[in-house]
């Protein structure tokens, strides 16, 4: 370490005058300067990047508003007169754009206030998360106005927590106290049938009635019943393989725009005006499109996983994913489905968009209800027209190379009975293709119908006095069916009735 002479340094000094001790005393100058360091240094940048984003943002938004003045000569003369306002403003931000919103809403809720003083109304809510995953509950009310007309008005959106029975009650309840609405002319209550909602102990229903201080009869959402029954349906037969194939058939092509563009090239080919969906879990309406979606556009489906499968700019598992997905729908138990369902969604859909018209009232929603358990039950007696829906999803196996005897024995083999009940087995009972798929369809259309029916009567049985004297044809009703009736309504709305 130390001097070994006048002109021979020691191994300390060599290393201080080296030039790697150099350098390092070099880099160690600018790690201790923490503006140098590379963590501020790159968030120097992310702030200046995030700050170009926001003025490209504003920017956009200005375009935007200049483009929409050019046809709108209000909007122009707003805009170019802005310098002769105070503080020369425009209003045009997002602070002001929701001040204004909050005001249109205040004022549409005092007309509501306004028209329902004295009247009579109903009850309908939901919730439904938003983009921050917080659930926001919808209150809707329903009345019918001075002229006859019903009307549904969207009166709230509030955030809830309490998602219990209690809590969601208590939350409607809390609303139209908040808005001076009288709660004693509240008539009827309208939910889904999810059991915080409909659950006669623990439910919303039954906290609503004790909070508002009279027994509000509860009617469920007749179209959610429908769809929730129908989903029953596909779940006690081998539909519900069929609807798993279809999500996939969704999630594979919608999760790539590369795999997605190459299956719209090939659907452009083919004429039709519907789009690739998924089976929606709210917009039931959209479920009968969904399908037909995928029966208008089969053949494109499947060449392009085969592209997929056979092309090199695709990694190995989007190929093994489109070659097991191409698998499950060259599969004769899918075709049979897809044509199946085919029909009978579109019958529900038709059902559901009569039951969501606000024009609609419960007697004529049981009639319809009726009219579809009908219909259902003319395709469940129709054998003949089961066996022409079966020959035609032959048909169309075949087309795609698919046979169909072929995969039924090979995937539906014969249950024999048990030789502990029977050691015999010619006494097995024949297991037929067309009597297997009969099975299935009808196991689907007895679930429904089944469930349908039993809650049409409940739906009734709620409102008997009323469907009573409104149902067609009229006919001559006594003063004691119109005492029974109005006993649905509130107690002031019908004892005054009553005194009239």
């Amino acid at each position: 370490m130390k001097s070994r002479g006048k002109d021979k340094q020691g191994k300390l000094a060599q290393h201080f005058s080296s030039t790697s001790h150099k350098e390092a005393m070099v880099d160690y100058c600018a790690f201790t300067t923490k503006s140098n360091n590379i963590d501020v240094f790159l968030n120097k940048q992310l702030r200046q990047s995030a700050i170009r984003e926001k003025q490209e943002q504003a920017f956009n938004k200005d375009a935007m508003v200049l483009l929409l003045s050019r046809h709108n000569a209000i909007l122009k003369r707003w805009l170019n007169d802005k310098s002769m306002r105070s503080h020369k403003v425009t209003y045009l931000s997002m602070k002001s754009q929701n001040e204004f919103i909050e005001l249109l809403a205040a004022e549409t809720r005092k007309y509501i206030v306004k028209v329902l003083t004295s009247d009579i109304f109903s009850v309908l809510a939901d919730t439904t998360p938003d983009v921050t995953l917080k659930d926001q509950l919808s209150v809707f009310l329903r009345y019918v106005d001075q002229g006859g007309s019903p009307n549904e008005r969207l009166f709230d959106v509030i955030e809830v927590t309490d998602k219990t029975g209690y809590g969601l009650a208590k939350s409607i309840y809390d609303t139209l106290i908040k808005h001076k609405l009288k709660t004693g002319n509240v008539a009827f209550q309208s939910y889904d049938y999810a059991s915080s909602m409909s659950g006669v102990n623990k439910g919303a229903q039954r906290y609503f009635s004790e909070l508002v201080g009279h027994t509000v009869p509860y009617i469920p959402c007749q179209a959610h019943r429908l769809n929730t029954f129908l989903e029953h349906g596909c779940k006690a037969s081998l539909i519900g393989n069929f609807i798993d194939i279809f999500e996939n058939i969704y999630v594979f092509f919608s999760e790539s725009t590369k795999r997605s563009s190459n299956l719209m090239e090939r659907m452009e080919k083919v004429e039709g005006s519907v789009k690739l969906r998924n089976l929606s879990k709210t917009r039931w309406t959209v479920r009968a499109e969904s399908i037909r979606a995928v029966w208008t556009y089969l053949v494109a489906i499947v060449d392009t996983l085969e592209y997929i499968n056979n092309s090199n700019s695709f990694d190995n598992l989007t190929k093994t994913k489109a070659i097991g997905l191409k698998k499950k729908i060259l599969n004769f138990d899918f075709f049979v489905s897809l044509i199946f369902m085919k029909n009978i969604m579109y019958k529900v859909k038709h059902l559901t968009e009569s039951l969501e018209t606000k024009e609609l009232n419960v007697c004529d929603a049981a009639v319809l209800i009726k009219s579809t358990i009908s219909s259902l039950q003319k395709i469940r007696s129709e054998t003949e027209n089961m066996d022409n829906m079966i020959s035609s999803a032959k048909i169309t196996a075949q087309s795609f190379g698919v046979d169909s005897d072929t995969d039924f024995n090979r995937y539906h083999r014969i249950r024999k009975r048990p030789q502990r009940l029977d050691r015999n087995a010619d006494n097995s009972a024949p297991y037929e293709l067309l009597n297997f798929y009969r099975q299935q369809f009808n196991l689907v259309l007895d679930t429904l119908i089944n469930l349908t029916s039993s809650n049409l009567n409940v739906f009734v049985e709620t409102i008997q006095p009323m469907y009573k004297i409104l149902s067609v044809p009229l006919k001559l009703n006594t003063s004691q069916d119109f005492s029974e009736a109005f006993s649905l309504f509130p107690p002031e709305s019908w004892s005054q009735a009553l005194r009239l």
